[in-house]
C-alpha cells in the first residue's frame, strides 16, 4: 500500500486444522490476531475495512462477544467478523 492510497484492506485469519496442513489452537493464535488487529487499528485505521476471523470454537465466540465491548472501540468491533465453527 502506498501511504496515499485509499485502499481498503480485508484480513482473513482462518484458525482451521486440516489432515494436510496443521494451524495453531485459537488459544496460540490469540497473541498473533491481537497484534494483527492492533497494528491495524493503530497505524492503518482507516484503511482496515474488516478482519474476519473463522473458525472460532463457540467457548472463545462466547467470551469474544462478551470482552469485545471492554477492550475494542465501538468503530474497531464493527471490523472484526468473528465466525464461529459449526458443531
Amino acid at each position: 500500500f502506498s501511504p496515499h492510497s485509499l485502499e481498503k484492506m480485508t484480513v482473513l485469519i482462518d484458525l482451521r486444522d486440516h489432515d494436510t496442513w496443521s494451524n495453531p489452537t485459537p488459544k496460540q493464535s490469540l497473541p498473533f490476531i491481537q497484534i494483527v488487529v492492533k497494528l491495524l487499528g493503530d497505524y492503518y485505521p482507516e484503511r482496515m475495512k474488516r478482519t474476519i476471523i473463522f473458525p472460532l470454537p463457540k467457548a472463545a465466540t462466547m467470551i469474544w462477544n462478551l470482552v469485545k465491548r471492554v477492550f475494542l472501540e465501538k468503530n474497531m468491533v464493527k471490523k472484526i467478523v468473528v465466525i464461529g465453527a459449526s458443531s
